[in-house]
């Protein structure tokens, strides 16, 4: 399947329901490598920040050396939930973060993993979806933590 194909949300034709997610369910997300070039692409549109975009500045930081904007390690995070998880559930969106926690640097060449837990999955008042409390953790090749984040994700139900 070509990963556009793959990516696609498709519309009354979802593999999970909120049905389908209750309280301890361990999603496994994938995972992929960032690179320098792509840390500091992110950081020159969204976060020009010299830590983000300087090697030279970045050596002498607390840091030692470029890092990832925090914005970006999010989305590298989210890009891989959506991939592998949500556009293969009737996922309806995010009203909002609860927590959103960077624990140690992403640096060029990390290779990172997602896995998403649910938290809670409660009913809504109404019929067509229900309510979930995930958290997403990313982690880097050493299995150090990376970010962790807790949302609060619509999901339709089924019928």
């Amino acid at each position: 399947m070509k990963e556009s194909e793959d990516c696609r949300a498709q519309p009354g034709n979802h593999e999970l329901y909120w049905e389908d997610f209750h309280a301890g369910r361990r999603f496994e997300c994938g995972q992929r490598q960032v690179s320098k070039a792509e840390i500091i692409e992110f950081a020159t549109s969204y976060d020009p920040q010299p830590f983000h975009l300087d090697e030279a500045f970045c050596a002498g930081t607390i840091y030692g050396g470029l890092i990832a904007s925090g914005a970006h390690v999010w989305a590298v995070c989210m890009g891989l939930v959506a991939r592998s998880l949500f556009n293969r559930s009737a996922n309806m969106g995010s009203p909002g973060l609860d927590h959103l926690g960077w624990h140690c640097p992403l640096r060029p060449d990390d290779v990172v993993s997602a896995v998403v837990d649910v938290v809670s999955a409660e009913p809504s008042s109404r019929a067509t979806f229900g309510k979930l409390k995930l958290r997403f953790e990313l982690s880097n090749q050493h299995q150090e933590k990376v970010m962790t984040a807790v949302a609060n994700v619509l999901m339709g139900r089924k019928g």
